[in-house]
């Protein structure tokens, strides 16, 4: 029988091709050089070289791993309307409304900036365009554009497409991605032409827009070193989102373990989450449905068992348990009066978020009011 005989591996190097991510930056004068390629994987057959994404990068799991998940959201670009509706953006609504409600009661600037690094940050996703690129020393990568970059590059491939030029062709162009900062951090402009290069010619120095050919080497590279562009992130359910939605920010982990798995295990763990519910002895498997007008609920179909552990945890494949969470403190009791009041915190005029945030004493919850409280609407 023949036998397969390999080389001994002592570099550390394994089967695994790492891919490169690219963003823009100011290093080199604001300039970017990049070839943008051809559309490839999925988008091949439309003829699509980019990929939107809108992606929530600020959400920790239980292990206080930062890990990213896309956004659900779809606009209608034709009505102006949103086609599907993110439940976590409907909470970014609220979370911003209370801030400013902060800011009209005289919070101080470390508050503010608590309140936007629990509240705000996490629920804003980051939206860019993706396009798979090759660098000047064809190290090839993802390449992440802010959208007004990419709209001044679709403006310039629509330019030379009129010349019968296809910028990410077999023949393609390398491009000057320029990235200018301004006085202020959120001042930041971006343009994109076409990268010229001093050439001889003849005795003379003349600037020529630097080509570049994808050579069979190049190609036979692109199967493992490019994005499938169209699975770049993880998307996750509406029931997943709505439940990370009403989580306190302690358990937040909990769930995005439930949508990407926990960073310390390689396989994403079962979708089952068991709630045990404070102010009662049952337990119960939230789940998320779509009423007729379009709306989200989050539905109890049923209490079962009494709980098992401690009171208000959830309870995943690892076992988790969470200590009880009565959510964050107001900022400043006064702030009540004015109008604000913290997230976690129960008044007559705010509507209760999540059953741990409820003031009743314990075991005086009853199952009419626990189904209340979880079939809140996504507003």
């Amino acid at each position: 029988m023949q036998v397969q005989i390999g080389s001994s591996n002592f570099g550390g190097q394994s089967g695994f091709q790492k891919r490169n991510t690219y963003y823009l930056s100011d290093k080199n004068n604001g300039n970017n050089i990049f070839r943008v390629l051809p559309p490839l994987h999925s988008l091949a057959a439309k003829g699509q070289y980019y990929k939107y994404w809108s992606v929530y990068q600020n959400f920790m799991d239980s292990n206080g791993k930062t890990r990213w998940f896309s956004s659900i959201e779809e606009f209608d670009a034709k009505t102006k309307t949103i086609r599907v509706v993110d439940p976590l953006a409907e909470k970014l609504k609220e979370y911003k409304a209370q801030q400013d409600m902060m800011k009209q009661a005289g919070a101080t600037e470390e508050q503010l900036d608590g309140f936007y690094q629990n509240y705000i940050k996490p629920f804003t996703p980051s939206k860019k365009y993706y396009v798979n690129v090759i660098t000047q020393d064809n190290q090839i990568g993802t390449l992440a554009l802010p959208i007004t970059a990419f709209q001044s590059l679709k403006a310039l491939a629509a330019e030379y497409n009129q010349k019968n030029i296809d910028i990410t062709g077999m023949r393609g162009i390398f491009l000057n991605f320029k990235r200018v900062q301004g006085a202020r951090k959120v001042d930041v402009t971006y343009s994109v032409d076409v990268f010229r290069e001093s050439v001889n010619m003849n005795g003379e120095m003349v600037e020529k827009a630097k080509v570049h050919e994808l050579t069979q080497d190049i190609i036979n590279r692109l199967g493992t070193e490019t994005e499938d562009l169209v699975s770049l992130h993880v998307i996750p359910t509406a029931e997943d989102l709505q439940l990370l939605a009403i989580a306190p920010a302690e358990q937040r982990g909990l769930v995005v373990d439930r949508i990407v798995g926990r960073s310390d295990v390689t396989k994403k763990p079962e979708p089952t989450m068991n709630v045990a519910i404070p102010g009662t002895n049952a337990v119960a498997v939230p789940r998320v449905e779509q009423t007729s007008d379009g709306n989200l609920n989050v539905v109890l179909p049923s209490l079962s068992s009494p709980a098992q552990g401690v009171e208000g945890t959830y309870q995943t494949q690892q076992n988790y348990s969470a200590p009880p969470v009565t959510g964050p403190a107001p900022v400043n009791p006064g702030y009540q009066t004015a109008g604000y009041v913290a997230p976690g915190t129960m008044t007559s005029q705010t509507p209760t978020t999540h059953p741990s945030h409820t003031t009743k004493p314990s075991g005086t919850l009853s199952d009419a009011e626990f189904h209340n409280i979880f079939s809140q609407k996504a507003k």
